[in-house]
């Protein structure tokens, strides 16, 4: 039998060298939990805000997809409206539905996009989009209304009256009225500043509007308008420099969605006379007339603000390569190294994972005037 001192001195312990293997083994486990629990946490942080951005633009397709199937909704046959008119963020404005009379910034008379409505913060390659409708489906007629004057005075009863009754005018206050010129067959757009009662004592609507037609914003309507006013409803959407798509409705600037990249628009081209549409394209000057226009795609690219590294930016290519494709679309060549610059700047980090989402719509609204 072994003695007490004899067990003491055959009892071992942690020697140094054990000692410190085992704390760096315990440093190396703690730093894989550690590297794992943080790894858990940005995926689950990559994943809220990619369900975010998509249920966001779901959100967001489904109201402009909406505005498009009410093109040209309560506008008569005979009236050659711009059912669609958009600002190319690379050539300049165009219009698709008739007449002929969009124009960009100092463009043509009668274009929309010399209103002062359009916006002058749209982020650089991205497109502005306007779908119009009529809120009256009958016309108003003119009553008194002298030449290059800024106001005009419309018969009762008529929508814009009912509204000066209950006290509602603020609502048009923004919205679009559509003179239309039925000896020329040409129409010129104003933007409502104030709806009053009549002064002339006669059963009458006085409305204010300011053309805001190239560089002198005094100039009236360069015609008399004898047969009719329509009042519209133009539905702009574009991507300001903060990357946020907004929506202006009269005289409400709406933000819809965030983190968006760009907004393109395309359309779908008959070429034959067939209403049948046979290619598409983003660019206006591939058109011989805008009267070929018979169906129209918006592209929406958006990403989240979590910088996500290793990650192929080859996904921003789809909206110049489409041309590839069996579709005939032909292309349209965005700098995205500059889109996604412009969004570091704002957001402080590169984007994520860009995605780009699509609808299209026949525009069957449509009316020409021979």
């Amino acid at each position: 039998m072994l003695s007490r001192a004899q067990l003491f001195t055959n009892k071992k312990g942690f020697t140094l060298v054990e000692l410190m293997v085992g704390m760096v083994v315990a440093v190396i486990v703690m730093g894989m939990t550690y590297a794992i629990f943080t790894s858990q946490l940005k995926l689950t942080k990559t994943e809220m805000s990619i369900n975010d951005l998509q249920l966001n633009t779901q959100t967001a397709l489904r109201y402009l997809s909406k505005k498009m199937r009410n093109l040209g909704f309560g506008v008569t046959t005979k009236l050659p409206v711009p059912s669609v008119i958009w600002y190319d963020g690379d050539e300049g404005a165009s219009s698709s539905g008739g007449g002929g009379q969009g124009g960009g910034p100092g463009g043509t008379s009668g274009g929309i996009a010399e209103l002062s409505i359009w916006p002058t913060d749209n982020l650089a390659y991205s497109d502005m989009v306007a779908f119009y409708s009529s809120d009256v489906p009958s016309e108003i007629k003119v009553v008194t209304y002298h030449p290059h004057s800024q106001v005009a005075f419309l018969k009762e009863p008529n929508i814009l009256s009912e509204g000066v009754e209950h006290g509602h005018t603020d609502k048009y206050i923004g919205q679009l009225l559509m003179f239309y010129d039925d000896v020329n067959q040409t129409f010129e757009i104003v933007k409502i500043t104030n709806v009053v009662a009549g002064t002339h004592g006669g059963v009458e609507t006085q409305v204010v509007f300011n053309p805001g037609w190239g560089g002198n914003s005094n100039q009236g309507l360069p015609f008399i308008p004898t047969s009719a006013v329509y009042l519209g409803d133009y539905n702009m959407m574009y991507v300001d420099n903060n990357n946020i798509l907004r929506v202006i409705e009269g005289n409400q600037n709406i933000p819809l969605m965030t983190n968006v990249l760009s907004l393109q628009v395309a359309m779908g081209v008959d070429t034959d006379g067939d209403n049948v549409v046979d290619s598409w394209t983003f660019n206006e000057s591939d058109l011989s007339s805008l009267y070929e226009v018979k169906a129209m795609k918006i592209y929406i690219v958006t990403a989240t603000t979590t910088e996500q590294k290793g990650v192929s930016m080859s996904v921003m290519d789809k909206i110049n390569q489409l041309d590839q494709n069996s579709n005939g679309l032909w292309s349209r060549e965005v700098d995205w190294s500059t889109v996604i610059n412009d969004f570091q700047q704002v957001h402080g980090s590169a984007p994520g994972v860009p995605r780009v989402y699509s609808f299209g719509c026949q525009l069957r609204n449509v009316y020409t005037c021979n």
